[in-house]
């Protein structure tokens, strides 16, 4: 697993995982390793490495967020960089009460921006682990949250975007699942935005375990499965 800025000696691990995706249930060679640290004061890091060298894509994306005692995103770094090396994308973004401030590089030009955003909005990132945060997020349907512009290639590929999105749980009540090699109590949710649909199961704490994309183009259908999960001590947010 590869790291924007390196675990430290004071960090303690909480949890960790990977998840690998398939297109119509062949594999595409994409795995998105995470783990999740304790830091000082009450504040967690949580690492992704979503790998797609060995996909069709090629695409790498690393993710640094810094999480409050409650869970939420308050600063996400990010790197994004293709097969080829002629796009590398780096980003810092800081939330506020109602704000968003952020600096943005594409291939060494820099653009600083700040998004106004209404009161308790949510904050999420595109990779499996990242829509975990959407599941969590509080509020009556539409939501208002910041992700990333996941459209590579554009002059503003993983700028950072208002999204109104919405939540559905599917079912009333935990079932049980086999996912990774254990049996979990886990929930099911619809999340749409904009055009998109995603279909997330998590486990009982809200942590993703399995993503769905239907088909979009006929270009088929996306899953990514949990295939490895590590917990050290029980996550629970309030």
């Amino acid at each position: 697993m590869r790291f924007i800025i390196h675990e430290q000696p004071y960090e303690k691990p909480i949890a960790s995982g990977e998840f690998r995706y398939y297109l119509n249930t062949e594999p595409t060679g994409a795995v998105e390793s995470w783990r999740l640290t304790t830091a000082a004061d009450d504040f967690t890091f949580l690492r992704v490495d979503l790998d797609a060298r060995a996909a069709e894509s090629g695409h790498t994306y690393l993710y640094h967020a810094v999480l409050n005692r409650v869970g939420n995103i308050e600063r996400l770094k990010y790197r994004f960089w293709d097969k080829t090396n002629h796009l590398q994308v780096i980003g810092d973004v800081v939330m506020e009460a109602t704000a968003v401030t952020s600096t943005h590089t594409i291939n060494s030009k820099t653009n600083a921006a700040v998004l106004n955003m209404p009161d308790d909005f949510g904050v999420w990132f595109p990779s499996v682990i990242g829509l975990g945060f959407a599941v969590r997020l509080k509020g009556q349907n539409p939501i208002a949250t910041v992700t990333l512009n996941n459209q590579i290639g554009k002059p503003d590929s993983l700028a950072p975007i208002k999204v109104d999105i919405n939540r559905k749980f599917l079912h009333t009540d935990h079932h049980e699942e086999k996912i990774a090699g254990q049996t979990m109590q886990v929930k099911n949710w619809q999340l749409n935005w904009k055009s998109n649909e995603r279909l997330i199961t998590t486990d009982e704490n809200g942590w993703p375990l399995r993503l769905d994309r239907e088909a979009i183009n006929t270009d088929g259908r996306l899953t990514a499965v949990a295939t490895r999960i590590i917990h050290t001590q029980r996550i629970t947010w309030p």
